[in-house]
């Protein structure tokens, strides 16, 4: 029954629902209001820390790029 492929499905599993809340909370209301005041969601503890002045003018495709980043550096983890 607990073998090891039985835990890295459930690794997997805890991988997906660990993705799934980055991206719902780089994309919720609350990150726009932390946006506000200077704040933003860390992406890799979702917790809120302080923006820094490359933080407010990054493009679109640098997020992207560190997005694809932490998707990877949090899946080495997980196999």
């Amino acid at each position: 029954m607990f073998t090891y492929e039985n835990g890295l499905f459930i690794s997997f599993l805890f991988y997906c629902y660990y993705i799934f809340n980055l991206l719902m909370s780089i994309n919720s209301v609350a990150e726009k209001n932390l946006n506000k005041v200077g704040e933003r969601y860390s992406w890799l503890s979702l917790k809120p820390k302080l923006m820094r002045s490359s933080d407010f003018d990054r493009p679109f495709y640098k997020s992207a790029i560190k997005f694809f980043f932490v998707l990877i550096w949090q899946g080495v983890f997980v196999f």
